[in-house]
């Protein structure tokens, strides 16, 4: 079957000119990947970002960059 999960983010911001972090958690069970992941980026500009095939694990996403596997 088909699982779909959102998070939203709101408050988005830095302190003293930096950029934070920010961690988003989605718990897949037992299940060994996930389809797509697609983010919507809070730059003002709409941006998406779809990544595909991921592996259950850990993950470093920054818009625009690959996504990074945390083993």
């Amino acid at each position: 079957g088909t699982t779909t999960m959102m998070r939203q983010l709101i408050g988005v911001g830095g302190h003293n000119g930096k950029q934070m972090d920010f961690i988003v958690h989605f718990g897949i069970g037992e299940a060994t990947s996930a389809d797509e992941l697609t983010i919507h980026w809070p730059d003002g500009k709409g941006t998406t970002q779809t990544i595909t095939d991921l592996e259950a694990g850990n993950y470093v996403v920054r818009q625009g960059e690959e996504a990074m596997l945390i083993k």
